[in-house]
C-alpha cells in the first residue's frame, strides 16, 4: 500500500498491530475496544481493517462486523484472524471431557474474554452471511492443506459485497436488546416448551423445604418447574431479565420481578434459604459474578442448585470429532448460526466444581440427566422409534448420574454456603 493508505486494527493486541504494520498502510490506528460497542471512527475511514480475535470476544459478532463495514472505504478489505475451535487439540480435549474454548492465561475458563468459538465452517458462514466475499483462507501454525484439523489460527482475507455496503448505516443497531423478550413471545419464533420430567422432580423434590424461602434466578415464565417448586416452599421469589416472562410467572403465583442478572441483585444479604439458578450461567459473560451474588443473598447454611448444558455430552464429543460445534441454545441458531446462539459459556463438570469453590461454596456436587440418551445417539437415535427410545433412555437413567461428564446432557450441581466465622 502506498502513502496515504490507512489501516485499522480492531481490538488490537500486539499480534493485530504486528500484522497491520507488515506493509498494510502508512497510517495505522488501533486500540482496545468494547467489541459490542460502536467503533470510535468515522464512516469510510480505512482502506484495510484487521480483526484478530475480536469476533470471539463479542456477544454480538454481527454488530462488530457491521461496524467494520461501516468504517471501511469502498474497495477496502478485511483481514480476519480467529482461533480454530476445531483444531485437533481441541477435538482431543473434547473427547477427554475437557472442553474449553477459553484463552490460555491467567483467566479462569468461566471468565475468559473469548466467548464465541469459531470452527472453519462457522467462520466462513458467518462472514458470508454478513455480506463478505472470501478472497483467501488459510491456517497458521500448521500446514494450510488441512486447516480445519491442523491450524491453530484461521486467517481470512475478504471484501464486502456491494449490498453489504448499502446496509452499513444500520451497523450500530442494538440487535440483541430485546432478544429475551422475543424468546418468551410465542409469536416471534422458537419459544421453549417445558414439561416437568421425572428426572427434574427427582432433583427438585429433595432440594425444596416447606419452611424455606427460595430465590429463583432466571425463573422464566414459571412454566417448567415454577408451580412444582412454589407448592413446596414457604416463599418463591423470582428474577428474570424478561418482563414478559416475569409477568407470566406472577400469574402462576411466583413473586417474580424483572431484573438484570448480569449485575448486582436488588436483594439484601442473607435473605434466602435456597437459590435456584437453572440454565442461566451459560448465557452470561461473567457467570461467576452471578454466583457471587447468589452466595451473598443466601443465609449461612443455605443451599444452591444450578444447572448448565454439558458441552462434553457424548453427542457433542462426536460432533466435535467431525469438526462441528453445537452451543445448544436454540434450534434456530445452534447449528445454523452458532455465532448468534444465546449460549456463550461452555461449562464442564470440572469447571462448575472449580467455579463453585472459587466463589466460596462448600460441599459442591455435580450430577446430571439425559432424558433422550438413546434418541441422542447419532445413528441409533434414527433407527429406534421415539417411544421405545424414551423407554430405553429411562431404563439407562442411572448413567448420567454415574458418569455425568459423558452421559449427562444437563449438569446439575448443588452446593452450600458455609457459616462465616465471627
Amino acid at each position: 500500500m502506498g502513502d496515504g493508505k490507512r489501516a485499522l486494527a480492531v481490538e488490537c493486541g500486539e499480534e493485530s498491530v504486528r500484522h497491520a504494520l507488515a506493509g498494510w498502510g502508512s497510517e495505522v490506528h488501533g486500540g482496545r475496544c468494547d467489541p459490542d460497542a460502536p467503533l470510535p471512527h468515522e464512516a469510510a475511514a480505512f482502506d484495510r481493517v484487521f480483526c484478530v480475535g475480536a469476533f470471539e470476544r463479542a456477544v454480538s459478532p454481527e454488530i462488530l462486523l457491521a461496524e467494520c463495514l461501516r468504517v471501511l472505504r469502498p474497495g477496502g478489505r478485511l483481514v480476519i484472524g480467529a482461533s480454530n475451535a476445531a483444531h485437533i487439540f481441541q477435538r482431543l480435549r473434547m473427547l477427554a471431557g475437557r472442553a474449553s474454548f477459553a484463552e490460555e492465561g491467567t483467566h479462569p475458563s468461566w471468565e475468559s474474554p473469548r466467548i464465541r468459538p469459531f470452527t472453519p465452517s462457522s467462520l466462513v458462514a458467518f462472514l458470508e452471511q454478513g455480506g463478505l466475499k472470501i478472497l483467501e483462507a488459510s491456517g497458521a501454525f500448521a500446514s494450510t492443506r488441512w486447516p480445519s484439523l491442523l491450524s491453530g489460527r484461521l486467517w481470512i482475507l475478504a471484501e464486502p459485497r456491494p449490498e453489504a455496503l448499502l446496509k452499513k448505516e444500520a451497523a450500530t443497531e442494538p440487535a440483541r436488546a430485546d432478544d429475551y423478550e422475543r424468546y418468551w413471545d410465542p409469536g416471534s419464533g422458537w419459544t421453549p416448551r417445558f414439561g416437568l420430567s421425572d428426572s427434574w422432580r427427582g432433583f427438585l423434590e429433595p432440594f425444596c423445604a416447606r419452611d424455606a424461602s427460595l430465590l429463583d434466578l432466571g425463573c422464566g415464565d414459571g412454566g417448567h418447574y415454577g408451580e412444582f417448586v412454589r407448592e413446596r416452599v414457604r416463599e418463591h421469589h423470582g428474577i428474570d431479565v424478561s418482563e414478559t416472562a416475569a409477568a407470566r410467572a406472577r400469574e402462576r403465583g411466583i413473586l417474580a420481578v424483572q431484573g438484570d442478572l448480569a449485575g448486582p441483585l436488588s436483594v439484601e444479604p442473607d435473605r434466602f434459604d435456597r437459590v435456584l439458578c437453572l440454565d442461566v450461567l451459560e448465557h452470561l459473560r461473567r457467570p461467576g459474578a452471578l454466583l457471587a451474588e447468589a452466595r451473598r443473598v443466601l443465609r449461612p447454611g443455605g443451599h444452591l442448585m444450578l444447572s448448565v448444558p454439558n458441552p462434553c455430552y457424548f453427542r457433542e464429543r462426536l460432533l466435535m470429532l467431525a469438526g462441528r460445534l453445537n452451543p445448544r441454545g436454540s434450534p434456530e441458531t445452534s447449528m445454523a448460526a452458532p455465532w448468534r446462539d444465546p449460549h456463550i459459556r461452555f461449562l464442564t463438570r470440572r469447571s462448575v466444581l472449580r467455579m463453585l469453590g472459587a466463589h466460596g461454596f462448600q460441599e459442591a456436587k455435580v450430577s446430571g440427566m439425559a432424558e433422550g440418551l438413546i434418541l441422542d445417539a447419532p445413528v441409533l437415535g434414527r433407527l429406534v422409534p421415539e417411544g421405545a427410545g424414551k423407554r430405553l433412555s429411562l431404563i439407562l437413567g442411572f448413567l448420567p448420574r454415574l458418569w455425568s461428564s459423558l452421559f449427562a446432557a444437563t449438569l446439575v450441581a448443588t452446593a452450600r454456603k458455609g457459616f462465616d466465622k465471627p
